[in-house]
């Protein structure tokens, strides 16, 4: 590990606050992102209220984009340098469970929510990725990182989608949402905002 980052923990149930960590290093198979947007979801406010049983000084956060900052030497396809979002179900897309579609189900129940629950969450100024080759998603030019942070909580197999839908429908600067009818809608079904 070298030098350190500032965090966002649960420090205890009920207890939140920014402590400095080491900066984490990629395993072959992971990506390290250095984070230029993130949201706080539900699910923190409801891991720190003690919902989630997460052990203390964990990072919360799973929405999170940046900018690839270290990458491990079983990824390709990628550099350091882009500008990556990541969703919030990062799966492994090896097991029987991602290998049959069920991607949120990675190695069991809920194993694709692996950030905060199984690992540091990307709350931080650096996180690390798991699965870098499958969960990294390039951001297109024309979309702004407060724009593509949106699509990090949607499930993993329509990240890439939901980029390409963002970038064609938002043109550069604007701030308009998206809300779907289902997970699984199709063009004709979506309701734009």
């Amino acid at each position: 590990m070298t030098g350190t980052m500032r965090a966002f923990v649960i420090k205890t149930v009920g207890e939140t606050g920014v402590v400095e960590k080491p900066i984490p290093e990629p395993g072959p198979e992971e990506a390290i992102v250095r984070t230029t947007a993130a949201l706080i979801c539900t699910s923190d406010v409801h891991t720190v209220k003690g919902a989630l049983p997460v052990p203390d000084g964990r990072t919360l956060g799973h929405e999170s984009v940046g900018v690839i900052h270290k990458l491990g030497s079983a990824v390709t396809g990628f550099e350091e340098g882009q500008r990556v979002a990541v969703c919030a179900v990062t799966p492994c897309y090896r097991c029987s469970y991602c290998q049959r579609g069920f991607t949120s189900q990675c190695g069991g129940a809920l194993g694709g929510y692996k950030y905060t629950v199984q690992m540091d969450g990307n709350m931080a100024e650096y996180f690390v990725v798991p699965a870098a080759q499958a969960n990294l998603t390039l951001i297109p030019d024309d979309l702004t990182d407060a724009q593509a942070v949106y699509t990090c909580d949607t499930p993993a197999a329509s990240s890439r989608s939901s980029l390409a839908l963002s970038a064609r429908r938002w043109p550069s600067g604007s701030a308009r949402t998206t809300s779907w009818t289902s997970p699984r809608a199709t063009r004709s079904n979506r309701s734009w905002t």
